[in-house]
């Protein structure tokens, strides 16, 4: 999908806050992206995977906002 990603409305009931970061993997996956988009996904899934802890605001180099 180039120009515009679709998420979920923010109405939608699959868009609550999380601790795990499961479900960040989970909602980024399956998105259809640009090249563009997809190497910055990559680059999310792969600190994802490296930081258990990456929806703390304690962990080191950043942290998952919602």
């Amino acid at each position: 999908m180039t120009g515009s990603t679709r998420y979920p409305p923010a109405t939608d009931a699959s868009r609550v806050a999380s601790d795990r970061v499961a479900d960040v993997v989970m909602m980024l996956t399956p998105l259809e992206l640009d090249a563009a988009q997809s190497s910055i996904r990559s680059t999310m899934l792969s600190f994802a995977a490296a930081h258990p802890d990456a929806l703390e605001r304690t962990c080191p180099p950043g942290h998952f906002t919602g």
